[in-house]
């Protein structure tokens, strides 16, 4: 019976730690110029898979945050 009690807490803890970084993960949007800059020089430079799927209308969703901040 204690080692039932144990397995659960651990797999609520897993459970949440995963809950948590996901929601992290999923919700962080670059709120400053020098992160959206470096966003534009990872689209632009990385030939990653991952950047190399970035379509057209992200990369001008980008250019139009950049400007709106009035990032030079």
């Amino acid at each position: 019976m204690k080692y039932e009690i144990t397995n659960k807490l651990i797999f609520v803890g897993l459970f949440t730690t995963t809950l948590l970084t996901t929601g992290c993960t999923l919700n962080h949007e670059p709120n400053t110029c020098e992160q959206l800059k470096r966003q534009e020089i990872y689209y632009k430079t990385n030939p990653n898979i991952e950047a190399a799927m970035t379509t057209g209308s992200q990369k001008e969703a980008l250019k139009e945050k950049l400007n709106q901040m009035k990032c030079d």
